[in-house]
């Protein structure tokens, strides 16, 4: 053994371990956590590595926690997502949300209306913050969630733009190599460069736009198995001659969480495949890799940062 951790949230044990080599570990408490051990804002998680005798510069690198708890239907921030009772019959429910600062409530259910009827009462007898939202709803399926928001705490898009409807789907379409590359680089200069190029040497190449990917295979969410699910589509469903040769142009980058400060670089995303001595690691070859669980690509991949 070579690593020993413990995991806590605030002062209570989730979970001990042992472990050896460079693989994940799941802790895991096989128990519910009372809401007592959980306090009211602010909350700790702890990974300590006691230490192992004669092991040196052990590390341990933090992929996700997920913590679920009753909570009350109250907001501290104006808006809220919340669901029904589990366990509980369905029927005709009635919920009552705190807290709110102000008397304009707009309440959703998710995928399906907005909410009438409700009734919108001050705390206080003379009037003002904070308010009580309550209305009333059938239950009559499990997966029912709601969102209440005030008017000024709704989310504005940070940009608008049009979409042209792409046909990246159609089996009649072919080519030779691509390119794929960002919205803002599909017309410019350097990539039309490397288009001509290429087809001057007698091959069919084609501009990927890589929202156009996002949009058709993953309903616009962009991610690396997007556009690996995409060219294993065009590699079986195309027509010949079949693509051999793909061309990321932008860079990706590792860390893709919302605050990191070089999501701004992330214009193709990476995908990080396990090494066995080295660990995570970028791989662009993985996108080639379409038939069998091989590691030799179907579709030769570069990448021009």
């Amino acid at each position: 053994m070579n690593h020993h951790a413990s995991v806590r949230v605030n002062s209570s044990l989730i979970n001990n371990h042992q472990w050896s080599g460079q693989t994940e570990k799941l802790f895991q408490n096989q128990n519910l956590l009372t809401n007592d051990l959980l306090a009211h804002g602010t909350n700790y998680l702890y990974i300590s590595m006691p230490g192992i005798p004669e092991v040196e510069n052990e590390q341990i690198l933090l992929d996700y926690f997920e913590i679920e708890y009753w909570r009350e239907y109250k907001t501290d921030e104006d808006f809220m997502k919340f669901t029904w009772p589990q366990n509980q019959p369905f029927g005709l429910y009635q919920f009552e949300l705190e807290n709110f600062s102000t008397d304009d409530v707009f309440i959703y259910k998710i995928g399906s209306s907005i909410m009438e009827n409700l009734q919108i009462e001050s705390f206080y007898e003379y009037g003002g913050a904070p308010y009580t939202v309550t209305f009333q709803d059938s239950i009559l399926h499990s997966n029912v969630e709601y969102y209440a928001v005030t008017g000024n705490q709704k989310k504005i898009p940070v940009q608008i733009r049009p979409d042209i409807p792409s046909n990246l789907k159609q089996p009649s379409n072919y080519a030779d190599y691509l390119i794929i590359t960002a919205s803002e680089f599909v017309n410019n200069e350097g990539t039309l460069m490397f288009k001509e190029i290429w087809e001057q040497e007698g091959y069919v190449v084609e501009i990927i736009d890589l929202q156009d990917i996002y949009d058709e295979f993953n309903n616009g969410i962009p991610s690396a198995e997007t556009i690996k699910e995409f060219l294993t589509w065009i590699y079986d469903n195309w027509s010949e001659p079949q693509v051999t040769h793909v061309m990321l142009l932008g860079d990706g980058i590792f860390d893709e969480r919302d605050f990191s400060s070089s999501r701004k670089y992330n214009i193709v995303p990476i995908k990080n495949i396990w090494a066995h001595t080295l660990g995570a690691i970028a791989s662009d070859n993985w996108y080639g890799c379409i038939v069998g669980d091989d590691l030799i690509a179907d579709i030769s991949i570069g990448r021009i940062n």
